[in-house]
């Protein structure tokens, strides 16, 4: 009789543990939100977060890094292709950004990480970064945000501009065509609803 339910037992946790990996198994790691642990981690994480949420009908060709890197790139493998998503920003190249983002030059000092996407055609088309800032984020995104409003564009002139900070340590910078525009305010909201939208407006 003691050996019967010893084996009884020992039939249950097996299929206990079965059942607890099973289910593990099924668990959607694509629809699984950041923390706000993630967020404090790798501003990659929240862009590509934010990108991976757009639908067919919204996503648009971009390329993601530091541009300047493509030429070196392509010089040491012939078969490199460019990041078709939101990359890792070579911050050897810091001082593009305030062509990229609309970053002050007196600003740079204050970025120590960027992941960073743009179209692949137009840049006032769609430019989107993450920041990760090692000032005050709201000083950093106000002094951005002047940047944006009072740039002069060459090209055509994008619609909208996007500043958010995401936790205490990141702020996203996007500017470019409404419909471009909206489905990152979009998506913000879904993956980082605590995320505080500190401008989502008109340029011009």
């Amino acid at each position: 009789m003691k050996r019967m339910i010893a084996l009884t037992l020992a039939a249950l946790l097996v299929m206990g543990t079965f059942a607890a990996c099973t289910k593990g198994g099924e668990t959607d790691v694509t629809t699984t939100v950041p923390t706000t642990e993630a967020v404090k981690l790798d501003a990659n994480i929240i862009l590509s977060s934010i990108w991976g949420k757009f639908t067919e009908n919204e996503l648009f060709p971009v390329t993601g890094g530091a541009p300047e890197t493509y030429g070196e790139m392509i010089e040491q493998d012939e078969n490199y292709t460019m990041p078709d998503a939101p990359a890792n920003y070579d911050m050897k190249y810091a001082e593009s950004l305030s062509t990229y983002l609309c970053i002050p030059a007196d600003q740079l000092a204050n970025i120590d990480e960027v992941s960073y996407a743009q179209h692949a055609m137009m840049i006032n088309n769609f430019a989107c970064g993450v920041v990760h800032v090692t000032s005050d984020a709201k000083t950093f995104a106000d002094a951005v945000h002047e940047a944006i409003a009072n740039n002069m564009w060459f090209c055509g002139q994008p619609e909208k501009l996007l500043i958010a900070v995401i936790g205490d340590e990141h702020v996203l910078i996007s500017y470019g065509l409404e419909v471009a525009l909206n489905p990152v305010a979009t998506h913000l909201a879904e993956v980082y609803p605590d995320a505080q939208v500190l401008y989502n407006e008109a340029i011009g």
